[in-house]
């Protein structure tokens, strides 16, 4: 989320969300410049150890009753951890947020070299 975001800030503050069931981590910063930036800022941020690595905005929704249960189902299917892997978006024809295994983030070794893209090392 960007520092900037007072409204968001207040209601993690006064604890307004609902508890999802599962443990939150909030990255609070500065607004990169580039997209592949935020993902390199919140993998190592998580400390490179999440078993689903799930990148979204602060004003996304997921509507699917028990998508969570879907997520990690969907990820059980790939027990060497690499997979990538995209929410449908209404608002777009292209996948936009991905979720890929902490495998697949571990083994991604090779630096990537794009404004869109991770630097994974």
């Amino acid at each position: 989320m960007d520092d900037d975001d007072t409204i968001t800030r207040s209601a993690i503050d006064t604890k307004q969300f609902p508890d999802p069931g599962f443990p939150i981590r909030w990255h609070i910063g500065p607004r990169p410049s580039a997209l592949g930036q935020t993902h390199q800022a919140l993998w190592n941020d998580s400390g490179r150890t999440a078993e689903i690595y799930m990148i979204t905005c602060d004003d996304a929704r997921f509507d699917t009753p028990g998508w969570d249960d879907i997520v990690r189902r969907e990820f059980e299917k790939y027990p060497d951890g690499v997979l990538l892997a995209f929410a449908n978006d209404p608002n777009s024809e292209q996948a936009t947020y991905p979720s890929s295994a902490g495998g697949f983030c571990k083994r991604s070794d090779t630096k990537r070299y794009s404004r869109h893209l991770p630097v994974l090392v």
